[in-house]
């Protein structure tokens, strides 16, 4: 109880170092719907590890489905400190893995491309995506990667690059 006490003091202090309205803890914590679904995200997963409390954890991830609009399955991996700035619309299926220091905002999709295909994207560190991205497949995004807004990403990128716009190519950030 310790850890997942401690990883949700991170996550708060992640919206008080990247987010410009986040003064105090207190106020994260009661008024930031990225901090409130991060935290229901990590308390559904520590639950579904739990074999007997798996129902509570469905519970909660469906409310979490309604109250946010999201799709996060307590299977993902998410690192530490992520950062949700507009939390609507954002689907991250079962198999993606996020690293730490990522952000991601509304309406990105993390996923596989078919229901048959194998593989999720694995998501680096530092990692920004922004509005209406969508990475499918078996795809890996370097460490410090900028995926821009409306972005279709079916390739790996590597680290230090940026996709910046639905028909751009990947460049490497100077």
């Amino acid at each position: 109880m310790d850890l997942i006490m401690r990883t949700l003091l991170e996550d708060i202090d992640a919206y008080i170092d990247g987010t410009p309205t986040a003064k105090r803890r207190i106020s994260v914590f009661l008024f930031n719907p990225g901090a409130h679904l991060i935290f229901s995200f990590r308390i559904s997963k520590f639950l579904h590890r739990r074999r007997a409390l798996r129902p509570l954890s469905k519970i909660i991830w469906y409310l979490n489905t309604i109250i946010f609009s999201c799709y996060i399955s307590p299977k993902s991996i998410i690192g530490r400190a992520p950062i949700f700035p507009h939390p609507v619309g954002i689907v991250i299926g079962e198999g993606a893995k996020i690293g730490d220091n990522v952000t991601v905002y509304q309406h990105v999709t993390l996923g596989r491309q078919s229901s048959n295909a194998d593989g999720y994207p694995t998501i680096g560190s530092g990692v920004t995506i922004y509005t209406g991205a969508i990475i499918v497949g078996k795809t890996y995004i370097g460490d410090n990667c900028i995926v821009g807004a409306n972005a279709l990403i079916l390739h790996s990128m590597e680290a230090g690059s940026a996709a910046l716009s639905p028909i751009s190519t990947i460049r490497q950030i100077k």
